[in-house]
């Protein structure tokens, strides 16, 4: 006797569309958590005065590490949001994951990430991409929602 398998075929499909929507958020939200956590470590490089007076010291990255933390503005200017259209920045970073994104809107952030002519990259966000793709972290992430997203549809068909 043949079994019968009863779906609704649009809980299914609208199931499908929130995991992945899902996944992708909390990907860039993981995204935008490994860059910030670059960003919180102290550098290694020469150590300048800045300030009035000269009176305060910081210690710059050395060329290859991520960028050392002066003011905090690089970390906090990274963000993550739900993408409702293009958005742009004034020369900052975006890492267009959609629905969300993650970007940087600190002006210096690609001079950072990739140099220029006088000063070595002090690379943070490829390395914290490499990361995430490391022992397909992203894609376990997404199929996690995905199978949660499929189970619960599955729960309310019944």
């Amino acid at each position: 006797m043949p079994s019968r398998i009863d779906f609704k075929r649009e809980r299914i499909q609208e199931a499908l569309i929130d995991g992945v929507e899902t996944g992708l958020i909390k990907v860039s939200l993981s995204l935008q958590r490994r860059i910030k956590k670059k960003l919180d470590r102290p550098g290694s490089g020469r150590v300048y005065k800045y300030g009035k007076g000269n009176k305060r010291k910081h210690q710059a990255s050395a060329p290859g590490e991520p960028p050392a933390t002066r003011s905090g503005n690089l970390a906090n200017s990274w963000t993550t949001a739900r993408r409702r259209g293009p958005v742009r920045y004034n020369k900052g970073i975006e890492i267009a994951l959609r629905p969300a994104k993650v970007g940087g809107a600190a002006k210096y952030a690609w001079w950072l990430e990739y140099g220029t002519k006088r000063m070595k990259p002090r690379p943070y966000i490829r390395p914290s991409v490499e990361q995430l793709n490391r022992n397909k972290r992203a894609t376990k992430i997404v199929e996690s929602q995905l199978v949660r997203h499929i189970a619960q549809a599955n729960r309310t068909a019944d």
